[in-house]
């Protein structure tokens, strides 16, 4: 279904992306149909305080691996804010999961956005829910940068 919304036209394709917080979660969404899953990468996620079982960027890898296996995408979720002193860590991070497969990146600062489609050309990036887009140009704005979807 193709439709306008403000500047940008949209054709709709839904999928069913499920979140995975830890490898047997990831893999019962898959059994249960999810196209894509969503993982915060370990320690630079809004979820970073809560024990997960993907805390290690082995057991990370190892469910993108999977979940890629399965013929399913994998979304890497790095949607925090970051300081200055992180940036080296979490692009060290983000190169890993660039180089294992991930489809799509999901983040939520502004300079690991611009740093991200520097480093990475043609990188998939989808704006995260704390981006606060509520309208065509928020939407415009964010695809001038080279974002290719915006979480809502």
């Amino acid at each position: 279904m193709e439709r306008s919304i403000g500047v940008m036209k949209s054709v709709w394709n839904s999928k069913i992306l499920a979140p995975a917080g830890t490898f047997s979660q990831g893999a019962a969404a898959l059994r249960a149909g999810a196209d894509a899953l969503y993982a915060g990468l370990p320690g630079f996620n809004a979820r970073r305080m809560v024990d997960s079982g993907l805390s290690t960027m082995e057991d990370y890898l190892g469910l993108l691996a999977y979940t890629r296996e399965q013929g399913a995408e994998f979304h890497c979720a790095v949607n925090i804010l970051l300081k200055d002193s992180e940036i080296g860590k979490v692009m060290k991070a983000v190169t890993a999961v660039v180089e294992a497969g991930a489809d799509i990146f999901i983040v939520q600062d502004y300079g690991l956005l611009l740093l991200l489609l520097k480093e990475f050309p043609g990188i998939n990036i989808h704006a995260s829910t704390q981006f606060a887009v509520d309208g065509s140009h928020g939407f415009a704005f964010l695809e001038n940068l080279g974002v290719k979807g915006v979480i809502l």
